[in-house]
């Protein structure tokens, strides 16, 4: 009887202990189940994953193609960065997947913000500042540091000649180089280029200085401003050593602009002005006129041509219209001249290049008008003027690490209209009659 008991017994346990031996197995196959999925998966720790969300990349100089040092890269809004090492490389951990805009600055190069994509790496290249052309200074055939020039040498830049508001650049520099004495003796519209002296007359012989445009010896007054990078002006013996006797009295060296590394830029500048007369003298009527001419005439102890007093009555106040016409008082310097002269002028800028090319375009019209004003009909067009135009391209070819080649193309178109030139020819009317024939000199 007791065996069977315990029989009955042991049946029951089994029963109970069947289904919790069936749920330990399932949460084990459960949790086997979690940890195969678990370990297929990425995790923070995999270091696949920390590469994607880490933003590398490489900073170098555009000129050099060197690795910079110390290079300062933030995410752009942030406080985010990190710096460049011996090679050039950054690495900045960032939280998420998405683009985000990097800062790149250094000391002396351009800032440049360029778009960047955790596990795509970055590659940007520094330009130098266009402020680092200041501290060199063309001397001779070639460019120093500024800090290591002893001789006397004054220079100015574009910048500034295109301030001064000139047309001529012969009159933009006036003012603006120590030691260069400007004159300009005419100013007839396309004649009125300023004459240059270095440390003023030498000699009565001649006293110009040498002129180098790029390096070729040639006039520069009829280049327009815009297309000017630097003048520099060498003035000493130390300075000007290297050209011989021709730099006597003294140098001026012309750089133009060329083109630079980088996508086309396009510059275009214009301008009105008015040139006035600083100080006109008042108009002396004809009664004042006639009077003075007999105080001098009568202080030559000349006294048989003086004017009457009824002819002096008459040029004060005409008694009669043909009385005005014979005892006239005409401004005449009002009637012949304007309130100003107008000049306008305009250019065109083109520049850009590859590692390959670099080229710069320059398109400039200036238009200077004239004082005086003159009848104007078809033929017949007694006012000065002067149309010029400007052209400029300059190309450099990096042939190879060590040889350029650099083509310069430059020239002008000037149309001037000077009445004093006009061309007369004998025209013979049907009638037999002489008379004039304007031919315009172009």
């Amino acid at each position: 009887m007791k065996k069977n008991n315990e029989k009955r017994l042991n049946f029951v346990k089994g029963l109970w202990l069947k289904p919790l031996i069936m749920a330990k197995l399932c949460i084990l196959f459960l949790i086997c189940s979690m940890v195969s999925f678990s370990a297929g998966a990425t995790t923070p720790d995999d270091p696949a994953a920390l590469q994607q969300l880490t933003i590398t990349g490489k900073v170098t100089d555009a000129a050099t193609g060197e690795a910079l040092i110390g290079v300062t890269v933030l995410i752009k809004g942030t406080t985010v960065g990190a710096l460049t090492d011996l090679n050039g490389n950054f690495s900045i951990p960032v939280s998420n997947r998405e683009q985000v805009t990097l800062q790149i600055s250094f000391i002396g190069y351009t800032t440049q913000e360029v778009l960047a994509t955790p596990g795509t790496p970055v590659t940007c290249a520094l330009a130098l500042e266009v402020t680092a052309i200041q501290e060199v200074v063309v001397v001779g055939y070639g460019t120093q540091k500024k800090e290591s020039v002893v001789g006397a040498i004054t220079q100015v830049n574009s910048q500034k000649l295109m301030q001064s508001g000139e047309v001529t650049i012969t009159n933009a520099i006036a003012g603006k180089l120590s030691g260069v004495l400007t004159i300009q003796l005419d100013a007839e519209p396309g004649s009125d280029n300023a004459n240059l002296y270095v440390r003023g007359l030498s000699s009565w012989n001649g006293s110009a200085p040498l002129v180098l445009v790029d390096g070729v010896e040639r006039d520069f007054q009829s280049i327009s401003p815009s297309e000017v990078n630097t003048i520099s002006v060498l003035k000493d013996a130390s300075a000007t050593a290297v050209f011989g006797a021709k730099g006597a009295n003294g140098v001026i060296v012309v750089t133009t602009k060329r083109g630079q590394l980088g996508k086309p830029h396009m510059s275009f500048t214009g301008s009105y002005g008015a040139q006035i007369a600083t100080r006109i003298p008042m108009h002396v009527d004809g009664y004042t006129t006639m009077t003075m001419y007999n105080i001098a005439e009568m202080n030559r102890q000349e006294f048989t041509g003086l004017i009457s007093q009824h002819d002096l009555n008459e040029y004060r106040s005409p008694s009669s219209p043909i009385n005005a016409l014979r005892y006239p008082d005409i401004n005449w310097f009002k009637e012949c001249s304007r309130g100003y002269a107008p000049v306008a002028n305009a250019n065109l800028n083109i520049s850009g290049g590859t590692e390959f090319a670099k080229y710069f375009l320059s398109f400039g019209y200036q238009y200077t008008g004239s004082f005086f004003n003159g009848p104007d009909e078809k033929f017949f067009n007694l006012n000065f003027f002067d149309h010029k135009f400007n052209y400029r391209i300059n190309l450099d070819f990096n042939l190879t690490k060590s040889t350029v080649l650099s083509m310069n193309v430059g020239g002008i178109l000037d149309y001037k209209n000077t009445p004093s030139g006009f061309g007369w020819r004998d025209f013979y009317s049907t009638g037999g009659l002489k008379c004039p024939a304007y031919w315009p000199a172009w």
